[in-house]
């Protein structure tokens, strides 16, 4: 005879079964009994024990913002009382938080409690150390593998063995059964959890902690391809995962590999073997020479032990090895990603504090004299440490004598905000040679005494540092990998065309530093940074307002220093051709039209070697355009340029508007007008 719940859950896979409108406790209990079923659980007696249903009503009333369907898990204490005013909430419909689905929910900032099943007398056990107790994430798994005999305490998540808040290394449930010590802990976890590092790092900390309050713990690994405990024991029954329980390792006799995993990892993309601590690649030979003393022992087919180093082991056979997909870099999230990427970002900046930054507005002040350019790189500062996943398309350019502050600004004051690991410092050789390691893994990126005379392809190879989505990073006996673009940009120079900078750039933001500051100014201004100012900065620029007044996508404002540094930046043809702009602009008795080969004569008149071709560039950069061509005679055929913006007669009647503007010519390119 079938039971209630078995009933549903066959019903369950009826086509049509239940009404999806139905939000009453009778339509959370059909689908509670259908949810616990799945995990083998199906007497009604335990059931009704230790859940109730909730109607979507309820759990809105409880959780104050999802209505949905759910119910709640009783808690139970070692003497098996229920534990009173601790509410935790499984949802039976989608709940999504951070994109996720999110399948339980308990108030916040409460603490994690283990979960006693009240079926195990507890305190028996608790004064038996000979009894193994078993530790699973989640409720359901520990009432199956209590229904199967096999004592079990849950965790709410593999994280949630202690709480750091309260200052416990390990829940008190762990503590109040590990008194008599050297009891057996055996821990197991769904079969896909270990491959994820953030699991296998809780499962290692989890582990440690049950050691040094004198247990001997050790992990149940599930073969799959069922996923977890409760699956398993459906599928094999109790016996075979005794079975399995009893081959667990003993994390005393592996810790050496274990301690392995704190150090190195392997990563699948690029395939080598990553030091955790400086985020450099060894190739495994290499590895090698990570740990050469410890040595772990371990059983052969067969019962022969045999010992070996434990880096060996850890390299070639052991299948709990840390396991990365790839590298990335995402500022604010920790080191084990839940994607399986590892983390290159370290969180070594200063902590924010708030405090008097008048002397910051002094620095500031005498870095962007330019009050418009100043507001804009405050918002730029402020929306670095605010939206750390956005990458800004733009880079701040200060020059001016020394002296000026920007180096203390720069790099000083920002390399203490973001933290010494997040920011380089470059010169125009690491900027414009073949390696690119002082970009990887960057928030800051200062590039000081670069001059915009360098070649002009390099503008080009800057256009990508600046604002590209992502770089290839290039080191010296490195394997090359990709990272998020995150790197952001300052250029330093006490040269007067500090970057190459064309009439078209929304990428820089460029300030002329103003006065020098003096030597007793420059010390109190850094002897302030050092003493707390560094934290007081921080704290300004989190809290700073942002909404609605700055898209990190808009170009930058176009300042006097700018415009002054274009006009340095052009060549000599590229300043012929705009002062002629700038003179038939402002002369109305200037010609409309001009050949080619009049443009060229002109031009070569200040570089008698120009090409052709570099001659349309400049006249193309200054504005001016190609709109035709006709015969002039024994002259042959020539190209025809309008001088003036929108001055378009091409076609027909391009002959008889060039015939006309004739006389304008006379005088004009010979005498006082030399280009």
């Amino acid at each position: 005879m079938l039971s209630l719940a078995q009933e549903i859950l066959s019903e369950a896979i009826q086509p049509n079964c239940a009404d999806p409108t139905d939000r009453s406790r009778e339509a959370a209990r059909r689908a509670m009994l259908i949810d616990l079923a799945r995990s083998g659980i199906t007497n009604e007696d335990l059931i009704n024990k230790r859940f109730t249903p909730r109607s979507a009503d309820e759990i809105k009333r409880i959780t104050g913002h999802h209505r949905v369907l759910g119910y709640s898990i009783r808690y139970f204490d070692l003497k098996q009382e229920e534990v009173p005013d601790y509410t935790r909430i499984r949802f039976l419909e989608p709940v999504y938080r951070d994109g996720k689905i999110q399948r339980y929910w308990q108030p916040s900032r409460s603490f994690s409690r283990a979960y006693l099943d009240p079926a195990i007398n507890w305190m028996e056990i608790a004064r038996d150390p000979s009894r193994t107790i078993t530790v699973t994430e989640g409720e359901k798994k520990a009432i199956a593998l209590c229904q199967a005999g096999i004592p079990t305490i849950a965790i709410a998540g593999v994280w949630n063995w202690g709480a750091k808040r309260r200052g416990w290394a390990v829940l008190p449930e762990f503590l109040h059964l590990a008194d008599a010590g050297g009891r057996l802990w055996k821990i197991v976890f769904d079969h896909d959890q270990h491959k994820k590092p953030s699991v296998a790092a809780a499962l290692d900390n989890f582990m440690r902690g049950l050691l040094d309050i004198g247990g001997r713990p050790s992990y149940v690994r599930l073969p799959g391809p069922e996923n977890g405990v409760d699956d398993y024991l459906k599928a094999y029954g109790v016996e075979k995962y005794r079975e399995l329980q009893e081959k667990s390792e003993d994390y005393a006799l592996v810790k050496p590999l274990w301690d392995l995993n704190k150090k190195i990892a392997i990563t699948e993309v690029p395939p080598s073997i990553i030091n955790q601590e400086s985020g450099l690649f060894y190739k495994r030979e290499e590895a090698r020479l990570v740990s050469t003393r410890e040595t772990v022992t371990f059983e052969m087919p067969g019962g022969k032990k045999r010992t070996q180093p434990a880096i060996t082991y850890w390299l070639d056979t052991w299948p709990m090895a840390k396991r990365y997909r790839g590298v990335t870099y995402r500022p604010n999230r920790p080191r084990d990603l839940p994607d399986g990427y590892f983390n290159m970002w370290l969180d070594d900046g200063c902590r924010a504090a708030r405090g008097d930054i008048r002397l910051f507005f002094k620095l500031l002040r005498n870095c962007f004299p330019d009050s418009k350019i100043r507001r804009w790189a405050l918002h730029w500062l402020a929306h670095l440490l605010q939206h750390s996943d956005i990458k800004l398309q733009s880079a701040l350019v200060l020059h001016g004598k020394p002296a000026c502050g920007k180096t203390t600004f720069a790099f000083i004051l920002l390399g203490l905000i973001f933290g010494p690991s997040n920011i380089s410092k470059i010169g125009s050789r690491e900027l414009y040679g073949n390696f690119n390691g002082w970009a990887r893994a960057k928030r800051i990126i200062v590039a000081e005494e670069i001059s915009g005379e360098d070649p002009r392809h390099d503008y080009d190879a800057l256009k990508d540092q600046i604002s590209g989505a992502t770089i290839s990073i290039n080191e010296k006996f490195q394997p090359a990998i990709e990272l998020p673009n995150l790197g952001h940009m300052i250029f330093l120079s006490n040269k007067r065309v500090p970057v190459f900078a064309d009439g078209d750039d929304r990428r820089y933001a460029i300030s002329h530093c103003g006065a020098n500051l003096s030597q007793t100014e420059i010390q109190e201004i850094r002897r302030w940074i050092d003493n707390g100012g560094a934290e007081k900065v921080r704290f300004f620029l989190e809290h700073f307002r942002l909404e609605g007044r700055f898209n990190p996508h808009d170009p930058p404002p176009f300042s006097d220093a700018k415009r002054e540094v274009i006009q340095r930046s052009r060549s000599g043809l590229e300043r012929w051709a705009h002062d002629l702009a700038g003179d038939v602009k402002s002369d109305e008795k200037a010609p409309r039209f001009a050949t080619f080969a009049r443009l060229m004569l002109s031009a070569r008149e200040l570089e008698p070697h120009a090409s052709q071709k570099a001659v349309r560039n400049a006249l193309e950069a200054a504005g001016f355009r190609e709109i035709g061509r006709f015969s002039l005679g024994r002259e042959g055929r020539h190209h025809i340029w309008a001088l003036r913006e929108n001055d378009d007669c091409g076609g027909e009647g391009l002959r008889e508007a060039y015939e006309a503007d004739q006389p304008r010519h006379l005088g004009y390119w010979d005498g006082a007008k030399k280009y």
